[in-house]
């Protein structure tokens, strides 16, 4: 009898608990929340995927409110196009839920992350990108011997210590002449002048953004030839940067020769007037260059206000990019104010 009484209690307290277990399981079921991320930002040609928690993903349809600034694919992918505010939309059931994605400014590495590390070198470039920069610029010279070759002067002798011109190296020259270096342990290390096909592989790696500084320099015997023209698309195309991708270069003598080839293209020149700027954002309208690239963040105070500035440059659909910026605060209005880019030697998210 006692042992019957035994069992029914024993029965009777198994089934308040899984009355109570599923009370609770029902509960927290009833408690599962569809939710998107309110706020997303990102730069210029960044993607980031997008995912409604709490709902079946293949039930999901995705929406842009303006795709010219960011798109989305039917998975929630998020590519940022251009400067400005979109939102994104999420239906499921009938029910949408948005998340506003404003698209802001690149942060370039002037000659990779260059306050670390030997400028215009593929640990630059890899430090920088690994960083969390948005990518890098390199300036690119044409040797006599065809060879395409990254640095900054027409010599080396300010990163090897060798006074050589740069466009009497080889791919297989360069070699001689080691840049050297600390890692963040103190260790000495080497590192060499990289070629173009080595950068572009590296920015390709970390899928970066390129900003290509065309170099030249007639008049030491050095020019930009038709196939060394061919031979930079031929690796922009090889490692899929065509796209993302500005060439530009210090003044106007050689970019419109790289028209037509769906890279944008881009002049630096240094307005510090009114009159001066607006001269250049209608020479650029006029001949296809999406980009004026500003000295500094003095020069474009000196022309106006940073409003007023980019406003006007962006009646002619020219993108203005600002370098060098080392500042968080300048680039945070460069930001604001809606400059395509800002080069920094510095970190500056």
């Amino acid at each position: 009898m006692k042992r019957k009484l035994r069992l029914n209690i024993f029965t009777s307290i198994l089934l308040t608990a899984l009355v109570v277990v599923s009370s609770v399981l029902i509960s927290a079921n009833a408690a599962v929340k569809i939710k998107l991320k309110k706020k997303l930002e990102l730069p210029v040609k960044a993607s980031k995927v997008l995912k409604l928690s709490g709902a079946d993903s293949k039930k999901v349809k995705w929406s842009s409110s303006d795709k010219k600034i960011a798109s989305v694919s039917k998975t929630g992918k998020v590519k940022a196009k251009s400067l400005g505010n979109a939102v994104i939309t999420a239906r499921y059931k009938k029910k949408d839920y948005s998340c506003k994605v404003t698209v802001k400014s690149m942060l370039i590495a002037h000659r990779g992350f260059s306050s670390e590390y030997p400028e215009n070198t593929l640990v630059a470039f890899e430090e920088a990108l690994a960083k969390g920069f948005d990518g890098i610029e390199c300036d690119v010279w044409e040797t006599k011997s065809g060879d395409l070759l990254v640095n900054h002067d027409s010599t080396i002798d300010r990163v090897t210590g060798k006074k050589k011109y740069i466009w009497n190296l080889t791919n297989k020259t360069r070699k001689k002449y080691p840049i050297y270096y600390k890692d963040e342990n103190g260790k000495k290390k080497k590192t060499y002048i990289p070629t173009l096909a080595e950068t572009a592989e590296m920015v390709f790696a970390y899928d970066g953004y390129l900003l290509l500084h065309i170099k030249t320099k007639a008049s030491k015997g050095n020019t930009l030839s038709d196939k060394g023209i061919k031979k930079i698309f031929k690796i922009l195309d090889y490692y899929e940067l065509t796209k993302r991708t500005t060439v530009f270069e210090s003044g106007t003598g050689n970019i419109r020769r790289f028209k037509n080839h769906g890279v944008k293209l881009g002049v630096n020149l240094p307005p510090d007037n009114k009159a001066y700027f607006k001269k250049c954002v209608k020479w650029c309208h006029n001949n296809s260059i999406q980009s004026l690239i500003i000295v500094n963040m003095k020069k474009i105070r000196n022309i106006a206000r940073e409003e007023a500035v980019f406003n006007y440059a962006r009646k002619f659909n020219v993108d203005i990019g600002i370098y060098t910026v080392n500042k968080k605060s300048d680039f945070k209005a460069l930001s604001l104010n809606g400059a395509i880019f800002g080069m920094s030697d510095y970190y500056l998210l």
